[in-house]
């Protein structure tokens, strides 16, 4: 047990840190990163305007809104050599549309010793996954609702942990300015405990807001915003926008103030080429931590 505590203390310590910018000391902390680059080059804002496979992971209701089977994957290189990846399908049907995905994240070559020794004693890694099942449903047609349940691992040198977890969300269409409203409660759990230390999830609750218009023929423009709050740490807000220029080039921009995985402006691009989408993002961190980029790809079946 000393020689875990050495092993996984600082590690541990670092990744409340590094995922958590809002200083909560939840476990499982990769489930606050956003897993599409075209939501988080709008700084994370996509609680109201979640309609693809993302949505599994934004607001479950959003799944409702396609009418077409689409699939996402999406690939993110982290600090300290961490990587994430996440992979969704959602399938339509006549009254409800289901979704399958998998998050993923991992760092390896991570150095283990018992006090301060020039060598490593060796190394070892930590990963986690999320495997998810969604559904949803139009209830009337301003109206949607949905639910994700999730099987939750947690592994850290040889040390694991398991859980469950559930998201609840619903969206709310208006007659007016095209505005759509979203409230969603996510990673509703527990987690067994890893290597007799608790683990708790980032539960947390975010409303949302969005709406576009067309200034042109030709162009789009489209906004969001969400606030929200981790039960057990700080509040969040974030706000982005879209320019589309038909239907196949996006610019984004947002803002985020005490998320989840950094501060101040993001940015991303997207192109649409028929069924096929490729987006963009960049978020770069506070405190000279230095910058990730995040690419995701998708298609319409």
């Amino acid at each position: 047990m000393r020689n875990f505590i050495h092993i996984s203390a600082a590690f541990l310590l670092f990744q409340t840190f590094l995922y958590a910018g809002d200083g909560s000391a939840t476990g499982m902390s990769f489930l606050k990163i956003g897993v599409d680059a075209a939501s988080s080059a709008m700084g994370g804002a996509a609680v109201a305007n979640a309609s693809n496979a993302s949505a599994a992971y934004w607001n479950p209701a959003g799944i409702a809104v396609s009418d077409e089977i689409n699939v996402i994957f999406s690939n993110q290189e982290w600090l300290a050599g961490s990587n994430n990846q996440f992979l969704g399908i959602n399938i339509p049907s006549d009254k409800l549309n289901f979704g399958l995905s998998i998050a993923l994240s991992g760092v390896g070559d991570i150095e283990k010793r018992d006090g301060p020794t020039v060598e490593p004693l060796g190394y070892f890694s930590s990963n986690s996954l999320a495997m998810a099942f969604s559904t949803a449903t139009a209830l009337n047609g301003n109206l949607k609702i949905g639910v994700t349940a999730k099987f939750l691992y947690e592994k850290i040198h040889i040390y694991s942990a398991t859980g469950f977890a559930l998201d609840l969300g619903l969206i709310k269409n208006f007659d007016f300015f095209n505005l759509k409203s979203a409230l969603v409660l996510k990673d509703i759990g527990n987690m067994s405990t890893l290597s007799n230390e608790s683990t708790s999830l980032p539960t947390r609750i975010t409303g949302g807001l969005s709406s576009g218009f067309d200034p042109t023929t030709s162009l789009s423009l489209n906004w969001a915003f969400d606030a929200g709050k981790y039960l057990e740490s700080d509040s969040f807000v974030r706000l982005g926008g879209e320019l589309i220029h038909n239907d196949m080039l996006s610019l984004r921009g947002g803002y985020r103030r005490n998320s989840e995985n950094s501060s101040g402006i993001t940015a991303g691009i997207g192109i649409r080429l028929k069924r096929y989408s490729f987006d963009y993002a960049y978020l770069p961190f506070d405190f000279n931590l230095g910058d990730t980029h995040q690419i995701s790809f998708g298609i319409g079946i």
